[in-house]
């Protein structure tokens, strides 16, 4: 089931000054217009960017299920010419080379994000997400695709209750936890030490019941996905113009080298859209 909050949302298939019907009719008569016509129209691309260790596969998993996005790319070192939007991730600094590697994604079609705030909880997460927003000069939002694709087991659920009921303090070397009981080991891989956290937490607290589905939601809420759909759908704007840009080029391009109708007609689509 996808997430409701999804930045394909910001529709981002341009506007009236670029009409796509008009790309579409040409490309209807001129196949040679078609990929310039599915570029203009296709859903939201996103390219994942960081450093190894970041979690930018566990991210690509986590948009890939929440949103309809058409493709989210694992690409670190790739240029974004044809990209709509990259996120930037940080984990918990900013580190050499950051701030030159943000500093050339362009400042409309860029999100930068402290991943991985499982391994430090959303309060601790958010004051080290400041921090680098001040470094940077740039808005940082905190998440976790752990949280955000992790699905909390009836055993996983069982054990949680077990260990509010308890009300031991975990041991804060996640080894210590996890030796020599697989349930440990398998909860801990699945929802991470400030996530069991998170859920003893809440149980205690008479917040949630202690069921599987309390511990999933409870995790997704804390992902930020939420806050990074609602990004997406602010970088519409600059998407739709991205977008219109990239096929007046591409048919100016088509123009200059096509043959005499196909050429005319380029043209007066291009005409047609500049007195838009």
């Amino acid at each position: 089931m996808r997430n409701t909050d999804d930045p394909d949302a910001v529709d981002a298939r341009g506007d009236e000054a670029f009409d796509p019907t008009s790309v579409e009719d040409l490309a209807r008569r001129w196949p040679a217009v078609a990929p310039i016509h599915r570029r203009l129209v296709r859903p939201l691309d996103v390219a994942v960017r960081g450093a190894a260790g970041s979690g930018r596969r566990t991210l690509v998993t986590a948009i890939q299920s929440a949103t309809s996005a058409s493709a989210v790319i694992d690409e670190p070192h790739c240029t974004v010419p044809d990209v709509d939007v990259v996120l930037y991730l940080l984990v918990d600094r900013v580190r050499a080379g950051d701030r030159e590697s943000i500093a050339r994604l362009p400042a409309d079609r860029r999100i930068v994000l402290l991943n991985k705030a499982d391994c430090c909880g959303p309060s601790r997460s958010a004051d080290v997400a400041r921090r680098c927003a001040d470094d940077l000069g740039v808005r940082v939002t905190p998440t976790s695709g752990l949280w955000a694709t992790t699905t909390v087991t009836s055993d996983d659920a069982a054990l949680l209750r077990e260990l509010a009921w308890y009300d031991d303090p975990l041991p804060a070397l996640t080894a210590q936890f996890a030796a020599a009981d697989p349930a440990r080991a398998g909860l801990l891989r699945r929802v991470g030490r400030q996530g069991i956290v998170e859920c003893l937490d809440a149980v205690r607290a008479g917040r949630v019941a202690g069921n599987p589905a309390d511990f999933t939601t409870l995790l997704r809420r804390r992902c930020g996905l939420r806050d990074l759909a609602a990004q997406l759908r602010s970088a519409g704007p600059a998407v739709r113009d991205f977008r219109r840009e990239r096929a007046r080029g591409e048919l100016n391009a088509l123009a200059a080298a096509a043959p005499g109708q196909l050429r005319d007609a380029a043209e007066q689509t291009l005409m047609g859209a500049a007195h838009a």
